[in-house]
This record gives C-alpha cells, sequence and structure tokens, in this order.
C-alpha cells in the first residue's frame, strides 16, 4: 500500500525533515498541536494515539489545501509517497 503525502522539498530533492506539518517527521507531545504523545526520542508510540498524517491509496484524497493544483487542490508543495 501506498502512503501519500505533501511536503516541502529539501535542497537534496528528498522531503525536508523535522516536526512540521508540512515535514517528514510529527509533531512531539511537547509541541502545540502535537501529533503524538511522545515528547522525547525513547518514549514509546502506540498505534492508534495519533502520528504522520497520511492518505492512503490515492493522492487525490489528500486535503483541499495540501493537495497541489495538479491534483484539484491549492497546495504548493509536491506530493510523495511511502
Amino acid at each position: 500500500m501506498k502512503l501519500f503525502r505533501a511536503m516541502r522539498e529539501d535542497v537534496d530533492g528528498l522531503p525536508v525533515v523535522g516536526a512540521g506539518a508540512l515535514t517528514l517527521g510529527v509533531r512531539p507531545g511537547n509541541m502545540r498541536d502535537s501529533d503524538v504523545a511522545a515528547q522525547y526520542p525513547a518514549d514509546i508510540v502506540v498505534p492508534g494515539d495519533g502520528g504522520l498524517s497520511v492518505a492512503p491509496h490515492d493522492p487525490g484524497a489528500l486535503p483541499f489545501h495540501r493537495k497541489p493544483v495538479s491534483l484539484g487542490g491549492k497546495g504548493r508543495h509536491p506530493v510523495w509517497y511511502m
């Protein structure tokens, strides 16, 4: 199964890694609008307790504000898949 996500592109041509909405990573529990409860790298993240937002199977299922214009949205960043 492919998982799609819109993210900023880094200078090396890969997604920017970080703890933000447009990066490859999650916002830890000590950040505003956190994605997971974990606050430190050694903390455990369990299934069903948040995580990285993705659109499974179809990039067209991305939210309108993240979906690029080429897919009928208004997002400005490329779509990547895992």
